[in-house]
């Protein structure tokens, strides 16, 4: 192959080193990718946590395992220091401190409706287990928020945002 003219003729490099040059690149573009973001902050993948839960509004859409009732699912809007929501059949609310994936509820009271759909009744009691024990917060890969602990789980997808 002839040179291109005007330009000069590099020095033929041996293939061993070439590739030891393209190694040391992907090593070294590998660690610097790696050093971008915050350290310590959580991946989505892994387990990550939400800033603050002030000013958030979410739904339930599974109490452990078990699918909420569809036109009676809970709900959770959460305020600096208080949350409140409706079981589906009566309305609570709380007390509570977060930081960084941790949560500890103070306070927890509620109406004591009694509700004439059973699904709803035995919802409701797994979801107020599950928020009096709750200790950790995540945020799963689709950005439901996540509340777990002694008393199970609690799935929540983003609610409506409240007028007011």
């Amino acid at each position: 192959m002839e040179p291109i003219r005007g330009l000069p003729r590099l020095a033929a490099m041996p293939a061993k080193s070439f590739r030891s040059i393209v190694v040391a690149a992907c090593l070294v573009a590998t660690l610097v990718v790696s050093a971008c973001g915050p350290a310590g902050e959580p991946s989505l993948i892994r387990s990550a946590w939400p800033v603050t839960l002030d000013g958030s509004s979410w739904t339930a859409i599974r109490v452990g395992l078990v699918a909420t009732v569809v036109g009676s699912e809970p709900t959770v809007v959460f305020t600096p220091d208080e949350f409140r929501g409706t079981t589906g059949c009566n309305s609570y609310f709380g007390s509570y401190g977060y930081a960084s994936g941790v949560i500890k509820i103070d306070q927890i009271g509620s109406t004591a409706m009694a509700c004439l759909d059973a699904a709803v009744m035995a919802t409701e009691q797994r979801f107020m287990a599950a928020m009096q024990g709750a200790s950790s917060v995540s945020i799963d890969p689709d950005g439901r928020l996540i509340l777990d602990g002694s008393g199970g789980s609690i799935t929540f997808e983003v609610g409506p945002k409240e007028i007011g």
